[in-house]
C-alpha cells in the first residue's frame, strides 16, 4: 500500500508553492529544455509572472505539477509571432497557456489530467473560449488529442522549438472528456444531459452573468437596461406597455388570472395532471368564471 500524500489540485497562493514554481521552471526550461540561461540560483522567475495564474499539484507540501495561464495582451506569442490574431478564430476571449511542468517521478496521466480540469474550470469562470499554447514538438500527439490546432511557423530555435497551436473551449470540452473524466481533480464536471422538465439547464453565459457583483436597482445603469428591456418585449409581442415581475411560473399564472377577470367573460381551462389542476386553483382564487374539461393524467 502507497505511503505517499494524495495530490492536491488547486491555484497557487502560498509562499512556499510559488518558490517551488521557480524552481521547477528552472528545472524544465534551462535544465531538461534549455531554453533559457543557466542560474547558480537554479530559480527561473517568469517574466509574466505577476499576471500569471498557477494551476499546481502538490504531493503533500511538494510541487509535482504546474501551468500557468494568462488574459493579458501581448501574449508571449505576440512577441514570436507578428499578427498573431490572423491565424486565430475571430470574435473569441483569448487566454494564453504556458509553463506546462511535471516531475519526472509523476508524469503518468493523473497529474496531468487534475491540472487540465482545474485549466477547464478556471476558463469557464473567466470566460475565456479560446486557448493558445507553444507546444512542444514531443508533445504533438497528446496536443492534437486534447483538440489543439497547429498554426502558423515553428518558433524558437535549436532544443527549444515550438509549434504555436490553438484550441476553443467548445473543442476542449469534446475531445478532453475522455481524458479527464477520471480527473482526481473534481473540477471536471461534464454537463449531463437532463430529460425532466426540471431544473432547467442555465448556459454559460448567464451563469458567468451571475458571477459578477450585481447592479443598484437604483442606478443610472440599471434603469437604461430596465426600461431598454421592456421596450425589447413590448415589440417582440407587439403590446403597447409591459411589465417586469420577479417570480416563478406559479406567479405567471396569478398575472394571467388576474388580466383575464378584467374581460368580464366566461372560459374553459383544460387539463389532464397537475399543471391543468393548478390552473384550475388559479381561476377559482381569482372568482373567474370558466368551465372545465378533464381528462385523467397522461
Amino acid at each position: 500500500m502507497s505511503s505517499r500524500p494524495p495530490l492536491v489540485f488547486k491555484s497557487a497562493t502560498e509562499d512556499f508553492e510559488f518558490e517551488q514554481i521557480h524552481r521547477l521552471n528552472y528545472h524544465t526550461f534551462v535544465e531538461e529544455i534549455p531554453q533559457h540561461h543557466a542560474s547558480p540560483t537554479q530559480r527561473l522567475v517568469d517574466k509574466f509572472h505577476s499576471e500569471n495564474t498557477y494551476l499546481i499539484s502538490l504531493c503533500g507540501n511538494k510541487l509535482v505539477g504546474m501551468l500557468a495561464v494568462r488574459g493579458n495582451r501581448p501574449f508571449s506569442l505576440d512577441q514570436k509571432l507578428p499578427n498573431l490574431d490572423s491565424y486565430l478564430p475571430p470574435g473569441r476571449k483569448i487566454c494564453e497557456i504556458r509553463l506546462l511542468a511535471v516531475e519526472k517521478k509523476f508524469r503518468g496521466a493523473q497529474v496531468l489530467q487534475g491540472i487540465l480540469a482545474l485549466l477547464w474550470q478556471h476558463g469557464i469562470e473567466k470566460g475565456y473560449d479560446l486557448a493558445i499554447i507553444s507546444g512542444t514538438p514531443r508533445q504533438f500527439r497528446l496536443y492534437q488529442h486534447l483538440g489543439f490546432v497547429p498554426f502558423g511557423p515553428v518558433v524558437g530555435s535549436g532544443e527549444a522549438q515550438f509549434q504555436p497551436m490553438y484550441v476553443t473551449l467548445e473543442t476542449f470540452e469534446t475531445t478532453a472528456r475522455e481524458f479527464l473524466r477520471s480527473s482526481p481533480s473534481r473540477a471536471f464536471h461534464p454537463s449531463a444531459v437532463n430529460f425532466l422538465p426540471g431544473p432547467v439547464a442555465v448556459r454559460r453565459e448567464v451563469r458567468r452573468a451571475f458571477e459578477q457583483a450585481p447592479e443598484s436597482h437604483r442606478g443610472e445603469a440599471f434603469q437604461k437596461d430596465f426600461a431598454a428591456a421592456k421596450t425589447l418585449l413590448c415589440e417582440l409581442v407587439k403590446a403597447p406597455k409591459v411589465e417586469l415581475m420577479l417570480g416563478s411560473g406559479t406567479l405567471a399564472n396569478d398575472v394571467i388570472a388576474a388580466q383575464l377577470s378584467l374581460e368580464r367573460k366566461r372560459g374553459l381551462v383544460l387539463s389532464n395532471g397537475e399543471f391543468g389542476e393548478r390552473i384550475i386553483d388559479h381561476a377559482r382564487r381569482l372568482s373567474l368564471e370558466f368551465d372545465t374539461l378533464e381528462f385523467p393524467k397522461g
